[in-house]
């Protein structure tokens, strides 16, 4: 088992005087940083092709994603 400790927004090695704020089981699981679409039609209300964000990307590990000319 290996502890991943995120501070300031950057993977580090863990330290024995740290103290974690959460604790996430991840076992069987991938840890990866926020990743990147760079290709996602974002406008929900006025395309038919249209993602919403909140149900599409953020819960499949989507941190940035670039919006390919949905609203024109």
């Amino acid at each position: 088992m290996f502890d991943h400790i995120i501070k300031d927004g950057v993977f580090v090695e863990p330290d024995a005087d740290m103290e974690a704020k959460f604790v996430t089981d991840a076992r069987g699981k991938y840890v990866l940083p926020g990743l990147i679409d760079e290709h996602v039609h974002l406008n929900v209300s006025n395309s038919n092709i249209g993602a919403n964000a909140d149900l599409l990307c953020i819960p499949m590990g989507v941190t940035t994603a670039v919006d390919a000319g949905t609203s024109g």
